[in-house]
């Protein structure tokens, strides 16, 4: 089957129907989030397809869902978009959530041509705090109270590409987003095989043993913990037991979020394209393992990776950008094909084979319709297996 005609199908039927746009649970996290993400998420499907052959369906239903980021539910107390719900956790679901309302605002002022959308986005970006120092943003959760540093690299990468996307350059804040990249080696921690690692490692440690807490909050912390899980482990773990247990489940994650990342990097060097990190060996050993047997080895059967993250997406989408051989339409093929066989269901033609939540990973198809037009339209999906779910 031609891709392009998969994709146009799959869109053109959640476009005619938003009340198949759910809300998913953050793949295997499973932390219940709002309809924004997945909103945002189709908004830039729509606008895609909508440029390469205009459709009154497809602008209809960007006017629809677009209305959503300036009704209460999006910011209900006017400072971040409100992006999850799930105890102990922040609503705003870091800085990530709202890269991904970024991206679609963005993609709402291409097609609709409001500056509304510029606006909003101007707005939320400027009250986020940014250490000028260290050269990274804080989270601002949706009451407007500033928390910590976001520790999770990937989080300040895509708040820093898709803020670099919709935020004008005259912005007086606009300066931070090069301050991240200036400073980005510093946040960044590059494995020897060009892998990298899944937390910006000073920060996480911080608040993984709470170094920096009271003995009134560590005591308050172990009480609610008892009382939450019902147990008294707590009182007796092993800090370096924990430590062991934290660089397992990070490796787990640095290898299914490294695509993720490469392709936020690829997207974010359009907007800084003579800055001398894109230049470094250690750019270059991040593009490189995308390849490396090792590296697809271990995002087989990673729950972080095919079924959350589409990493066949976006290893296609940063091959096609870096690589210039004649094999890099095959790989591009190659690797979409992995990403359909895994996870597409020919019955209810969504994502929904072997991953925990379909309605997010349909939607994230987004990803996949950031590759050019002609080239979609030149790849085959190869159907293979059975579509049991």
């Amino acid at each position: 089957m031609n891709l392009y005609k998969i994709i146009e199908k799959i869109a053109l039927k959640f476009a005619a129907d938003e009340k198949m746009i759910k809300p998913g649970h953050n793949g295997p996290y499973h932390h219940q989030e709002t309809i924004l993400r997945n909103y945002s998420h189709w908004i830039i499907i729509f606008s895609k397809l909508n440029k390469e052959k205009p459709n009154e369906i497809y602008l209809e239903a960007i006017k629809r869902l677009s209305n959503y980021f300036f009704k209460k539910e999006a910011r209900p107390l006017g400072f971040s978009f409100h992006h999850r719900n799930v105890y102990g956790k922040d609503s705003s679901n870091g800085l990530i959530g709202q890269a991904w309302t970024f991206e679609a605002l963005y993609e709402c002022y291409e097609t609709l041509k409001d500056d509304k959308f510029i606006t909003l986005a101007e707005e939320v970006f400027n009250l986020h705090k940014f250490d000028v120092k260290n050269g990274l943003w804080y989270t601002l959760d949706i009451d407007g109270k500033v928390l910590e540093i976001d520790a999770a690299f990937n989080h300040q990468l895509w708040f820093a590409y898709t803020s670099a996307q919709v935020i004008p350059k005259n912005n007086k804040n606009f300066k931070n987003i090069e301050i991240f990249l200036n400073q980005i080696e510093k946040n960044l921690k590059v494995l020897d095989n060009g892998l990298v690692y899944h937390p910006i490692e000073r920060y996480a440690l911080s608040n993984l043993l709470k170094t920096n807490e009271t003995f009134f909050n560590r005591t308050k912390r172990i009480i609610k913990t008892i009382l939450i899980k019902k147990s008294f482990k707590i009182l007796f773990v092993d800090e370096d037991e924990i430590l062991k247990q934290w660089e397992r489940l990070i490796t787990i994650k640095s290898f299914g979020y490294h695509a993720f990342n490469m392709y936020a990097f690829v997207k974010f060097e359009k907007f800084f394209s003579d800055h001398s990190f894109w230049k470094s060996k250690s750019y270059q050993k991040m593009i490189e393992i995308l390849l490396d047997p090792i590296f697809l080895d271990n995002n087989e059967n990673n729950k972080y990776s095919y079924p959350y993250n589409p990493t066949g997406f976006e290893i296609a989408y940063v091959l096609n950008e870096k690589l210039s051989d004649k094999n890099s339409l095959e790989l591009v093929f190659k690797f979409i094909n992995k990403q359909f066989n895994l996870n597409f269901n020919y019955d209810t033609f969504m994502f929904s084979k072997n991953n925990e939540d379909p309605d997010t990973l349909t939607a994230r198809l987004y990803e996949l319709v950031a590759l050019p037009a002609e080239i979609l339209k030149k790849i085959s999906i190869t159907k293979k297996g059975s579509d049991e779910k």
